[in-house]
Parts: C-alpha cells; sequence; structure tokens
C-alpha cells in the first residue's frame, strides 16, 4: 500500500501547523493558546494536535490585535493575559 498520489488535476492538500508550533510563532505557551481554543469552543486535544485554516487565522488575529482596556498586558510581551493564557514568556528575562 503505497500513499495516495495527486492527480494532475488535484489540488495539494494546505499545510497545516500544530497547536506547539503556532504557539511558538505568538509567543505564547501550547498551554495558553489551548485554553484560549477551549473559551473560543474550538477543540483541540493536546499541543501536538493539527489546526485546520480558521482556528489558525482566529488566533493570530486575536494575537495581532491592540490589548483593549479589559486585558492586562503580560509585562515584557505584547500577549494580553486574557488572549492567549497568563504565561507568555518575557522576550528578555534581564
Amino acid at each position: 500500500m503505497g500513499k495516495h498520489r495527486l492527480s494532475p488535476f488535484e489540488e495539494p492538500p494546505e499545510p497545516r501547523l500544530r497547536v506547539h508550533e503556532l504557539a511558538k510563532d505568538l509567543g505564547v505557551t501550547s498551554r495558553g493558546l489551548l485554553s484560549f481554543f477551549a473559551r473560543e469552543g474550538i477543540s483541540v486535544r493536546s499541543a501536538s494536535s493539527f489546526l485546520d485554516a480558521e482556528a489558525e487565522d482566529l488566533a493570530r488575529s486575536v494575537a495581532a490585535a491592540p490589548a483593549s482596556r479589559s486585558d492586562e498586558v503580560v509585562p515584557g510581551t505584547s500577549v494580553g493575559v486574557g488572549r492567549m493564557g497568563r504565561h507568555a514568556r518575557p522576550s528578555d528575562p534581564g
């Protein structure tokens, strides 16, 4: 049994990210990103789960949006506590 070969008329599948890869790109923890998806009603089991394009786009748009008054920004990061999780890694530990 081999892999399915694409015909010339089929489009290749879109590459998908895992939760931990997206968390690293956004500068947040995987746990914080998993909590965010749970609050948004998106079912994701673990940090090694693949994300669909809609979930990835939602996380990126929320991370890129400026923090509102109700969101406390984690020191050393541009991530709001109420957005992606409480424990984001600081950009400069010193």
